[in-house]
Order: C-alpha cells, then sequence, then structure tokens
C-alpha cells in the first residue's frame, strides 16, 4: 500500500472509514424497506434464533438495553416485530418477527451478502481469509484486555 505524504496508515481509523462506507451502503439499500442496518440485525438474529426476551436479543446484537428499546419501539410500530407472552413466565414478553418480516427474510439476508461481495470486489480470497483471521485475533486480544482489567480491578478492590 502506499502511503501518501509519507502518512502512516492507522489500523483503527482505516477500520473506522471501511466500516463507515459499508454501513452508508448497507443502510441506503434498506432506505426502500424501512430499515436501519441495526434493524436489519436483529430480524436476522430472530430468523437464526426464533422469538426472544429483549435482554437476549441484547446479547446476540450486541447492542446496549437503552439502544435496543426505542429501534424495537420503531420496529414494532411499522410491523416487523411483535411482543408476545412468555409462555414459562406470563409477566415476561419476547420478542418475535412478524409475518411481514419473513417474507423479507431472503431479500434481508442476500442485500447483505451482496453488499459485501461487491465492496470487496476482486480481493483475492487468501487476503480475504488473512484479513478476517487477523480481525479475529484483534478481537480476542481486546478481550483477554478486558478480561485481565476485570480481574485486577476484583484482586485489588
Amino acid at each position: 500500500m502506499s502511503m501518501k505524504n509519507n502518512e502512516k496508515v492507522c489500523i483503527a481509523f482505516l477500520l473506522a472509514k471501511v466500516h463507515h462506507k459499508l454501513r452508508h451502503r448497507l443502510n441506503q439499500k434498506l432506505r426502500k424497506y424501512d430499515l436501519t442496518i441495526e434493524q436489519r440485525q436483529i430480524l436476522l438474529r430472530l430468523f437464526t434464533f426464533g422469538a426472544m426476551s429483549q435482554r437476549e436479543l441484547c446479547e446476540k446484537t450486541l447492542t446496549e438495553p437503552s439502544n435496543i428499546t426505542i429501534t424495537l419501539k420503531r420496529m414494532e410500530q411499522r410491523g416487523y416485530i411483535q411482543k408476545v407472552k412468555h409462555p414459562k413466565d406470563k409477566r415476561a414478553l419476547l420478542i418475535e418477527a412478524t409475518e411481514k418480516a419473513f417474507k423479507l427474510q431472503k431479500t434481508l439476508e442476500e442485500l447483505g451478502r451482496n453488499t459485501t461481495k461487491n465492496f470487496l470486489g476482486d480481493i483475492e480470497q487468501s487476503k480475504i481469509d488473512t484479513t478476517i483471521e487477523v480481525l479475529q485475533q484483534m478481537y480476542k486480544n481486546e478481550l483477554d484486555i478486558e478480561l485481565n482489567d476485570v480481574v485486577t480491578r476484583e484482586i485489588f478492590n
């Protein structure tokens, strides 16, 4: 990779740029369905795992509870999800995809695949595989650091 004006390439900045462009492109494509990337992700998890609690949905989508509440409300208003009583705990509610959402399942899945495929263009598969391995290792390293921080706090507090 050539460096312009002898600038060092900052991997965090580059990752953020790619992430931003990919989100923008996918959000553009989702606009005609009145959905956002976050809403698509929620639906994909519901398609895969079935009805689940809001807490489980947060865990599966890596979303903060405070952020998911308004997202779910909008999705419910647009007819993509519905809340149903938990079969074992009548006080609890489960979130499930509606028939309207299921009619879009293949489209939403293909949209993601096609957007990623177009984004990757003609990059060699071996380079893609290496990038995935590096990103997975970076993520694991950060998890290890977080775990170490938690253990250190528990020891010294």
